[in-house]
């Protein structure tokens, strides 16, 4: 009689209740140690980002992998979110949460897709925009170098020895099935590390290049990392990855606010174009070897073009289907590898020409010399943003740097506000053409 009145429990799910109740405890505790440890907790958090797979996670009716659950355990841990200064990026990227509530209020959008939004990317945006009201940036730019530098030192090995140790680490469920299988192009292993894609790591890689230039570690340390993360680049065999490195440090080194000399600059300069200069011929070769393999992938982009037409304004495109198999498609395509595109088809033309316009201010800032680290190296992503779609550990690293970017610029512009303050109340020589009224009114204000 008492199943009649209680549901009946299986083994499993037992177990999935357990899993669950330990992930709750060890959150709290993680939680509660954190509060007066920030940079425990950003160190814990790259981690997450950098050494456990996206398969790995906690399955709640939801999957939530490690890293997802990670970040919304630092910012409440940081407890920073009613401490930072709201800016206009912050409306406009609040704006884009905004459309997707019309579109589900309207029917025309999936709890998927608004799970992708918001627990991935307004997470992700979310600690980058707040992580410094807690640690300076140079300590974050230091850190993130630290990790990435561990990444690409992994990636080699991986290369070395044709090894993946990360997708030893097995978890039953469909993610594993998607992103654990090695790559290869030309018969060569694609290196991947934990990011389950060998473009996400590249990608990943290229956006921590210009950060590690902006850090306050000594300039050989500095352009060691750089150097050994544009190697572990390489052995991604991902032109999209190579290009945004290349161009990353190349913006980094040029035009972002540094204490790079002008002749180092030039120095530097002349290396990368000189060894893309000796590189770019075997790249070429290399890629035309791979026959149909490197140029298919290229054509399939390009073709992705004719999906522009079967956007909405906001919300899910008509042209999206689920097969009974599962698998979702527009208008066929089962991959759209190019992260604007699918942002249109995903949640509207309204929603992509926001993303579109932040990328152009960024491009403006870069232009007129005002550009911070993160800045830049969204800047560098444009090519990875029309190529690739955001995958993996990729979604959460460059929604943390646009975050940053956004806060790095705040703190950029507050200290340029500062600076000027403090000239205009600069004490005066005195002299015949400051009058006495000047001066009363220079000491009135401090100076």
């Amino acid at each position: 009689m008492r199943s009649i009145f209680l549901p009946i429990t299986t083994g499993d799910d037992i177990y999935r209740w357990l899993i669950t109740a330990c992930a709750i405890a060890a959150a709290a505790l993680c939680v509660f140690m954190l509060r007066k440890h920030p940079k425990a907790g950003l160190a814990l958090w790259l981690s997450s980002l950098c050494f456990v797979p996206y398969w790995v996670g906690v399955d709640v009716k939801i999957f939530f992998p490690v890293v997802t659950a990670a970040t919304v355990v630092l910012i409440i841990a940081l407890g920073t979110l009613a401490a930072h200064r709201t800016r206009l990026t912050d409306w406009v990227a609040a704006s884009l949460m905004l459309t997707y509530f019309v579109a589900a209020f309207l029917g025309m959008t999936t709890l998927a897709s608004g799970f992708t939004l918001i627990a991935t990317w307004g997470v992700s945006y979310l600690l980058g925009r707040t992580v410094i009201v807690r640690l300076s940036l140079e300590w974050c730019y230091a850190a993130v170098g630290v990790a990435f530098t561990l990444v690409a030192v992994l990636a080699t090995v991986e290369y070395v020895t044709g090894t993946n140790l990360f997708v030893l680490w097995h978890s039953d469920n469909s993610s594993y099935a998607i992103w654990s299988p090695l790559q290869y192009r030309g018969g060569q292993l694609r290196v991947e590390g934990a990011f389950g894609h060998s473009i996400a790591l590249g990608a990943s890689l290229s956006i921590a290049i210009p950060l590690v230039i902006a850090s306050t570690l000594r300039l050989w340390i500095r352009f060691s990392m750089v150097a050994v993360m544009i190697t572990a680049t390489i052995l991604t065999f991902s032109r999209t990855g190579m290009i945004c490195s290349v161009l990353g440090l190349l913006l980094a080194v040029l035009c972002m606010p540094n204490d790079l000399s002008r002749r180092l600059k030039v120095y530097v300069s002349c290396a990368v174009l000189a060894a893309g200069a000796v590189g770019l011929p075997y790249a070429n070769k290399f890629f035309e070897s791979t026959g149909k393999e490197a140029s298919g992938s290229a054509d399939y982009r390009t073709d992705l073009l004719s999906l522009l037409d079967d956007m909405r304004i906001v919300g899910m495109s008509p042209a999206f289907a689920v097969s009974p198999k599962g698998e979702a498609t527009f208008s066929g395509f089962k991959s759209i590898d190019s992260a604007l595109v699918l942002t249109g088809l995903t949640y509207g033309y309204l929603p992509l020409a926001t993303v579109i316009s932040l990328l152009l201010a960024a491009v403006i800032l870069l232009l007129r010399g005002r550009a911070t680290a993160p800045v830049v190296a969204l800047v560098a992503q444009i090519p990875a943003l029309a190529t690739v779609a955001l995958i993996t550990q990729y979604a959460v690293f460059l929604c943390f740097t646009a975050g940053l970017a956004v806060a790095a610029q705040a703190v950029a512009r507050d200290q340029t506000k500062r600076r000027k303050q403090a000239t205009n109340i600069a004490v005066p020589s005195v002299g015949p053409e400051h009058s006495f009224h000047q001066l009363q009114l220079t000491r009135q204000s401090g100076g």
